[in-house]
């Protein structure tokens, strides 16, 4: 099986200051989800990477590859890779029984041609990091070949290496081209006392041109998590003069404002003098980086999408499932009775009574079907409002005369307050949809105590209220109430889908209004609609 089957967990493995993504302890999961997501994250991931078998036959290679040596993967079709005479001069086979062993394995910079060996794509400058893939055993399976391509610090490194006599005319013809792109140049004679930055860096770093930036400084301006991590890294690569590679944040101590940077340097000699310097670029990367979080979000919100997709799928089979069951037992309980001509079961008054609840069931599955459409409307864009004139009394007897059953069957004492008698413009069906879920939870989560709706008056609005003394709604939940599948009280068992304040907020919000709660724990809720006579200003239009 090969790892693009699953993947367990991604973690981040350093080598030689370099932070690579890598896929670490991968094992076989069965998952569709998961292989999906790892192969998303094989085919976006902006470093090159390849699989390889066992016995060294290129599995898989991703897009970034393809742009490394600008070749299709295809060309990989039946590579071996211990074939590469190249390769094995360099001592690759070492390198891969190290990986075959189970630990991961750096492979140092060198410079690999394809075409030496006669196949297409470019020269480049490479590290290679080599990590074991494997099963649930532990047994290692595959090879997970990562590239770094460093051709252009290279590049970097080899024109700064020049002769120090060429160093002010090349920094001349670099001035031009840096300006046009987010690099910039430093310059430091050691010790790191004086530092020498180009007009970049200082706007990276929030000064003005005429600035002298000092070791101090620098040191000042970066985040307080990255400064001593900085300052190590660059006192070991001068010393070792090893080149420096390192991304770090800058911190500007007015504005607050931060940035991504990616230095790279190189201790150097002049032959001439003796002296030695640290020179080297820097480059704004905080859009790369505000990109990479963008993904990351992304790829979280993603999945949980996914989640809410599976929660509502059970919960809707669930309450689909639980009046069709009911349903279906009544009519197997009457059928049984005419079979056995039980003329006490087929009375009037019970037929009567398994019709009622019947119907108290279809009554359920269509508000259920009912609401998972506006769902997919809202979702969509095509739950649209349909504005008209209504007499605000009437709109309220016909809502409450649908509910009188639910308040009959909840048995609690029901108050109105209609201190409005006023013509408004909305659309009628979609506020009484409204009016019947507020009502429909508070007979639901007021525990059988008094319930009251009000209308009032003010200043072109109308104010709708629905107040209950059940359950109450703690404060910590009073946003979440509004969203897609959640309940507005604590009670498991009441039943629906979770969607009829969220579908509420939609509605109220088409025209114009505003909702909102006043609740707590054991204390009863007051759930308050603000909404403008006329949203859409359709008395205006008639008077014109």
């Amino acid at each position: 099986m090969s790892v693009l089957s699953g993947y367990e967990k991604v973690g981040l493995v350093e080598f030689d200051s370099l932070q690579v993504p890598l896929t670490m302890n991968f094992t076989m999961v069965p998952n569709v989800t998961s292989e999906s997501r790892f192969k998303t994250l094989f085919e976006q991931a902006t470093l090159p990477m390849e699989i390889y078998s066992l016995d060294g036959f290129c599995l898989a290679a991703n897009e970034a590859w393809e742009k490394l040596f600008e070749v299709s993967r295809y060309e990989q079709t039946g590579y071996n890779i211990h074939k590469n005479s190249q390769l094995k001069k360099m001592g690759l086979d070492d390198y891969f029984r190290q990986a075959y062993s189970g630990a991961p394995v750096n492979i140092p910079l060198f410079f690999y041609d394809p075409k030496i060996e006669g196949r297409p794509g470019r020269a480049r400058w490479v590290e290679i990091y080599l990590f074991p893939v494997k099963d649930n055993t532990k047994r290692v399976t595959e090879l997970a070949m990562i590239l770094n391509d460093v051709s252009a610090q290279k590049e970097i490194e080899l024109a700064l290496r020049q002769s120090r006599d060429n160093l002010r005319v090349t920094l001349s013809h670099l001035d031009f081209v840096l300006k046009s792109v987010d690099i910039g140049f430093w310059h430091s004679d050691l010790p790191l006392k004086k530092l020498v930055w180009d007009a970049k860096v200082k706007e990276q770093f929030g000064l003005p041109p005429d600035a002298q930036p000092s070791m101090e400084f620098f040191l000042d301006r970066l985040h307080p998590h990255d400064r001593d991590r900085i300052e190590e890294a660059m006192i070991t690569k001068v010393l070792s003069s090893e080149p420096f590679t390192e991304e770090y944040r800058t911190l500007h101590p007015d504005t607050g404002e931060v940035r991504w940077i990616r230095a790279v340097g190189q201790t150097f000699s002049d032959q001439h003098s003796g002296t030695k310097c640290f020179d080297g670029i820097t480059i704004d990367i905080t859009k790369q980086k505000s990109a990479e979080e963008n993904l990351k979000r992304i790829a979280e919100e993603a999945h949980s999408a996914v989640q809410a997709r599976d929660e509502f799928v059970s919960i809707a089979s669930h309450e689909l499932r639980t009046p069709l069951t009911s349903m279906k037992l009544q009519i197997q309980a009457l059928k049984r009775s005419l079979e056995r001509g039980d003329d006490e079961a087929l009375s009037r008054e019970r037929v009567l009574k398994t019709i009622e609840q019947s119907d108290r069931q279809i009554h359920r599955l269509t508000r259920l079907v009912e609401d998972m459409l506006d769902i997919s409307r809202v979702n969509t864009g095509k739950l649209q409002i349909v504005p008209e004139r209504i007499e605000l009394r009437g709109l309220m007897r016909d809502a409450l005369e649908r509910l009188n059953p639910q308040i009959v069957e909840a048995g609690c004492q029901f108050k109105e307050i209609l201190n409005s008698d006023r013509t408004v413009y909305w659309d009628r069906y979609r506020i009484e949809q409204v009016l019947i879920n507020l009502v429909t939870n508070a007979l639901r989560y007021g525990d059988g105590k008094p319930v009251e709706i009000s209308l009032e008056d003010k200043e072109g609005f109308v104010i709708l209220r629905v107040k209950d003394q059940g359950q109450g709604i703690a404060p910590s939940n009073h946003g979440r109430i509004f969203q897609r599948f959640e309940r507005a009280g604590t009670n498991n068992n009441a039943g629906g889908l979770g969607l009829g304040l969220y579908i509420v907020k939609q509605i109220v919000e088409m025209h114009h209004g505003s909702i909102s709660v006043r609740s707590d724990l054991g204390r009863g809720s007051l759930f308050e609609i603000l909404l403008p006579n006329d949203p859409f200003g359709i008395s205006e239009q008639k008077t014109l």
